[in-house]
């Protein structure tokens, strides 16, 4: 009778652990979906104009460039002007990943991750009609920081994060306060105002 009992015990413990997991499982989907709608409802938007792109260490004396030099084309950060180099447009993609293209070189070229001698760079590549990674970005809400952006390539994760430093342009471990890592994202006219 005592080891019908035990067993009896154990049973109900081996089921009350499965139930208890189910019921976590449930939970945890159910937060990830909240996590997610709540994430896409906050995903910025962008028009079919150009954008300056500047980093909030930097202010706005420096914008995101691409120069032009006849060999490769050089993703650096410049003084701002009206160069139609710094003029990016941004396309949405598909739900949360943007292209970048610039007026200068239209939308033949993307801003892509590339990796060469196991090195992470920022380069411009023509532009691919599948959905390539590489040419993909996320544009985040800095958390705390209206009108600031955090910017990843959708195949070096979240954790991988374009910023500027003491050699330029680089993609880095994302630190969420800063502030090298945080990007203003602004409208331009024709006239590069």
């Amino acid at each position: 009778m005592y080891s019908q009992l035990k067993i009896h015990n154990y049973l109900l413990l081996y089921f009350y652990m499965k139930i208890q997991k189910i019921f976590i499982y449930v939970a945890c989907v159910v937060g990830l979906v909240a996590f997610q709608k709540n994430a896409i409802a906050q995903l910025p938007t962008f028009g079919k104009g150009f954008y300056r792109l500047t980093n909030d260490s930097l202010k706005n004396t420096k914008s995101l460039e691409i120069l032009n030099d006849g060999k490769k084309d050089k993703i650096q950060m410049g003084k701002t002007g009206t160069f139609t180099g710094q003029y990016w447009q941004i396309t949405a993609v598909k739900e949360g990943h943007y292209r970048f293209t610039t007026k200068l070189l239209g939308e033949t070229k993307a801003l892509a991750l590339v990796v060469e001698d196991d090195k992470m760079l920022l380069r411009l590549v023509k532009v691919n009609s599948k959905e390539d990674g590489l040419q993909l970005w996320n544009i985040e809400p800095v958390e705390g920081k209206k009108g600031l952006y955090s910017i990843n390539n959708v195949n070096s994760g979240p954790m991988v994060i374009l910023t500027t430093g003491k050699n330029g342009l680089n993609l880095v471990y994302r630190e969420p306060t800063t502030p090298s890592q945080h990007w203003q994202i602004t409208p331009v006219n024709s006239k590069g105002k």
